[in-house]
């Protein structure tokens, strides 16, 4: 739909893997009250595929996510990149 359309969608997902493969621009949030954390825009071309330099790229970036939810900090400001 994103394809024939051009629409614009807001998903909220806890699924890194699904942020990542569905997304252009994945915002962080903290725990409550949640606020941004960190804005990280998905260099990944479209269609995306599982496969390839792809899938290496989107593996990367999946650990970054994780690592920002799983080791947060404090001192690190908002990445608006």
């Amino acid at each position: 739909m994103w394809r024939d359309h051009g629409w614009t969608a807001l998903l909220i997902t806890h699924d890194v893997r699904e942020a990542v493969f569905l997304s252009d621009r994945i915002y962080v949030l903290s725990a409550r009250p949640a606020c941004i954390v960190r804005e990280i825009k998905v260099p990944l071309p479209r269609p995306r595929s599982l496969g390839g330099d792809a899938a290496r790229q989107a593996s990367a970036l999946e650990a970054e996510i994780l690592d920002i939810i799983l080791n947060p900090n404090p001192s690190k400001g908002n990445d608006h990149d």
